[in-house]
């Protein structure tokens, strides 16, 4: 029995043991507790520093005010060819061999320069033949006409009829009228004779050569083309309503190959082209101006266009719907405060394109004289933001049009 230690004493020894892990836990969950406390704490406090308003410097943008115009200045190009004033298909007006071309395509020839030569065998054997028809005419005649005088001396002393008298006489006036026809039928010939040789009918180049020696050629066939270099013309098609405000004699600037000059207007044809709904323009160039015939020609017309809009610069614009374009304006802010302080704010407006040129863009639209627009960079800013306008000066694209 003394091996057994009593129950209270067992007691006594296991309380202290159970005490102290009780203590450790406590300090434990103690720790952990301040450590959330301390981080809610952060928390919130981080929070209350977030809703506080950022205080952000205020966009700058380049503005500057529209001066509205009643009407603006278009310049416009058509584009057309040069050719020549005169061009003609140079032909025989006889059938026959060509013996003959003294021009070969390029060449150049003065007016009434021999250009091709026919055969001309055929009419000089008839040429003979008439000669010797006329010879024997002539000598029908000389016997009609001693005739003639024998009877009327025979009448006279009574030894001759009237009617043998008659007869003598009216045969010598056909034998003169053969002769005439005869004479008639050789010019004729002289005449083909010259005509075989096809001159040119005005200064020119030779551009295309449709024969060559030999070849039997008939009535009216081309020999060769010919056109007129003296003299060389722009045939431009423009609309009607531009053609209406041109007046004939007037000077117009074009551009060939890159060269300038200066054309006159010489004529503004009646019709209209189906085809492209334009009238040509027949424009006469100087003939020192080497323009190529069959090269591009491009005009060039300035006209006064009666419609009221403003000048922008196309960094100005924005690709809106519907094929119109918008833009950013400045205006001053709404509420009371914003006003009290002179902010402004972005606001919008929506406008179309009329005409375009060097960078700037005539458009009409939602916009009043006096209005400010940002010249640049439309993305940027949002709708309602608040900015501060840099006064720009702008472009006057279009102050001559005032």
């Amino acid at each position: 029995m003394s091996d057994q230690v009593p129950r209270s004493n067992r007691g006594e020894q296991g309380e202290p043991s159970t005490l102290r892990g009780w203590l450790s836990a406590a300090i434990v969950a103690a720790v952990v507790a301040g450590s959330v406390v301390a981080g809610v704490a952060a928390l919130n406090a981080q929070a209350a520093l977030d809703d506080q308003p950022v205080q952000r410097p205020l966009l700058t943008v380049d503005a500057a005010t529209l001066q509205m115009v009643a009407s603006y200045q278009a310049s416009q190009r058509f584009i057309g060819r040069i050719e020549p004033a005169r061009e003609t298909q140079v032909a025989f007006e006889l059938s026959g061999i060509v013996r003959e071309m003294r021009f070969d395509e390029g060449d150049r020839v003065r007016s009434n320069d021999v250009v091709a030569i026919l055969d001309t065998d055929a009419l000089s054997i008839d040429r003979a033949r008439l000669m010797a028809e006329r010879s024997a005419l002539e000598a029908d005649l000389a016997l009609a006409e001693a005739t003639t005088l024998r009877r009327e001396a025979l009448q006279g002393r009574g030894f001759e009829s009237g009617q043998s008298f008659d007869e003598a006489r009216f045969s010598a006036d056909a034998v003169r009228a053969r002769i005439a026809g005869g004479d008639a039928q050789l010019n004729r010939i002289a005449l083909d004779i010259e005509k075989s040789s096809l001159r040119a009918p005005f200064d020119g180049v030779v551009s295309v050569r449709s024969i060559d020696e030999g070849a039997v050629v008939g009535a009216g066939a081309s020999v060769l083309t010919l056109q007129e270099t003296t003299r060389p013309q722009a045939r431009i098609g423009v609309p009607v309503e531009v053609a209406q405000t041109l007046e004939m004699g007037a000077l117009l600037s074009l551009e060939d190959a890159g060269n300038s000059m200066e054309g006159e207007l010489v004529s503004i044809a009646p019709t209209l082209d189906p085809a492209t709904r334009t009238v040509a323009l027949l424009i006469d160039l100087p003939a020192a101006s080497g323009a190529a015939m069959g090269e591009i020609a491009r005009l060039e017309i300035n006209r006064r266009i009666e419609q009221a809009g403003a000048w922008v610069p196309l960094s100005a614009l924005k690709e809106a719907a519907r094929g119109l374009w918008s833009l950013q304006t400045v205006i001053p802010a709404k509420d009371a405060a914003a006003r009290e302080a002179d902010a402004f704010v972005l606001s919008t407006a929506v406008v179309e394109v009329i005409y375009v040129r060097a960078g700037a863009a005539f458009v009409r639209g939602s916009l009043k004289d006096g209005s400010v627009i940002v010249l640049n960079g439309p993305h940027r800013g949002a709708i309602g933001q608040r900015v501060v306008p840099n006064p720009v000066a702008l472009s006057d694209g279009g102050a001559d049009e005032q």
